[in-house]
């Protein structure tokens, strides 16, 4: 009695909206620095248009044996009472990447190793019984002094989607949303970039 993979899907995605799916994948990336007990200003920037949806952030990347375990699994296996964080449950990444779009590039170097996901989610449906996402992990490619960082693109949105983010008018209401929603980061820790625009906090 095992779900279909689109049912499953349909079921998790149905009542979020476009705005909460872009918080989401932002709260994975404040929870990073959180999780990575970082005290110098990092940054995280957001690229949002009618082709893609584009969060960066050099928050200390993604330990590749988590990656492979935990990051895309459905739930989360317990919570770190000791770094409170944003996320909770362990469902905001996987719904609102499967949520916004068909092709999704998860990429992701902690310092020591570089990891990648790429995933195709229509051919992913149609292999019932595999519920393995390719992946794939090479040593660390930083050099110099570029940070660990996680990058996560969603591209092939779809239409729904994909006419929500051509609006001017929702461009602008998830700026200020940003600048209400992360005003606390914002001023101590991450700076935040919305289109190359670089967000101040409301007091």
């Amino acid at each position: 009695a095992f779900p279909r993979k689109k049912l499953f899907i349909d079921i998790l995605t149905q009542d979020v909206t476009a705005e909460e799916c872009i918080l989401d994948l932002i709260d994975n990336s404040v929870d990073s620095y959180v999780k990575n007990k970082l005290t110098e200003r990092r940054e995280i920037r957001i690229t949002i248009n009618s082709e893609m949806c584009e969060i960066f952030d050099n928050c200390g990347g993604i330990e590749k044996e988590f990656l492979k375990k935990e990051v895309f699994t459905f739930g989360s296996m317990h919570r770190d009472r000791e770094h409170p964080t944003l996320g909770m449950y362990g469902i905001g990444l996987k719904r609102s990447i499967f949520k916004m779009g068909n092709v999704i590039d998860f990429e992701t170097d902690d310092g020591n190793n570089y990891s990648l996901m790429n995933l195709n989610v229509r051919k992913w449906e149609q292999d019932a019984d595999n519920w393995f996402i390719p992946f794939e992990a090479d040593a660390s490619t930083l050099t110099g002094d570029k940070k660990p960082y996680t990058k996560n693109k969603v591209t092939s949105l779809y239409d729904e989607i994909k006419q929500k983010l051509s609006l001017d008018t929702f461009i602008t209401s998830i700026s200020d949303k940003l600048r209400r929603v992360y005003c606390l980061p914002m001023k101590d820790q991450i700076d935040f970039f919305f289109n190359e625009n670089k967000l101040e906090p409301y007091n």
